[in-house]
């Protein structure tokens, strides 16, 4: 059976200034702009992975994306965010893992906090 181990979100170390911790809720927080590195861990070497992204808005800008395989288990996808204002507040990301053997699709999802860059 398939299960989703882990999911994580980072910053490129070139935007690693940019990240935020809010100590109220625990999401991750992220200046616009920013290159996010979503990655997930599944316990199926034979599953595939996709992603969904939506923006404040409840808009899908990212739909069922397929994620890279960086080994086995290990999947990953990297999304530049809009540096608009317009697009700040919180965004869901949804992971799916998809076992084709056993017919077997399991989801995670993720919240993240995309504040101004005027907030720096």
């Amino acid at each position: 059976m398939i299960e989703i181990a882990q999911v994580r979100m980072l910053a490129f170390s070139e935007h690693i200034n940019t990240v935020r911790h809010t100590s109220n809720s625990g999401m991750k927080t992220f200046v616009a702009g920013v290159a996010i590195k979503f990655t997930m861990i599944i316990t199926s070497a034979s599953a595939t992975s996709e992603i969904i992204i939506s923006n404040p808005m409840m808009t899908v800008v990212v739909d069922s994306e397929d994620m890279t395989k960086e080994a086995d288990y290990v999947y990953s996808y990297v999304y530049q965010t809009p540096s608009e204002d317009v697009y700040t507040g919180r965004w869901i990301v949804t992971y799916k893992a998809i076992d084709t053997n056993d017919n077997i699709t399991m989801l995670s999802q993720d919240k993240f906090t995309l504040v101004s860059q005027r907030v720096i």
